[in-house]
C-alpha cells in the first residue's frame, strides 16, 4: 500500500468516525428534546388541572375546549371515546 493510499484510508476512517459521533450527538439531542416536550406537556396539564379545580370559569372553558379538541380530527369513534374516558373526572 502506498503512502497516499494509507493516508486516504486514514482520512476515510476518520470521516466514518466523525459521522458516527455526529449521529450519536444528534440522537442525544433528539432524546433531550423529547424529554423536554414531555415535561412541558406534564406541566401544562398540571397547570390546567389546577386552574380547573380553583376557578369555575377556567374549568368551564377547559371542559368545553378539551371536549372539542378530543372530538375533532380524523380519529375513530373508539379512540375518541377512549380519550374522553381518560378525562371523565374533569369533563363531568
Amino acid at each position: 500500500m502506498s503512502d497516499k493510499e494509507y493516508k486516504l484510508r486514514n482520512i476515510e476512517q476518520r470521516i466514518l468516525e466523525l459521522q458516527a459521533q455526529k449521529r450519536k450527538l444528534k440522537s442525544v439531542e433528539i432524546k433531550q428534546q423529547r424529554k423536554d416536550d414531555t415535561r412541558r406537556k406534564i406541566l401544562l396539564g398540571a397547570f390546567l388541572l389546577h386552574m380547573s379545580e380553583h376557578n369555575d370559569d377556567a374549568a368551564d372553558l377547559i371542559k368545553n375546549h378539551l371536549t372539542k379538541f378530543i372530538n375533532r380530527g380524523n380519529k375513530g369513534e373508539k379512540s375518541k371515546a377512549k380519550d374522553l374516558e381518560l378525562f371523565k373526572e374533569i369533563l363531568k
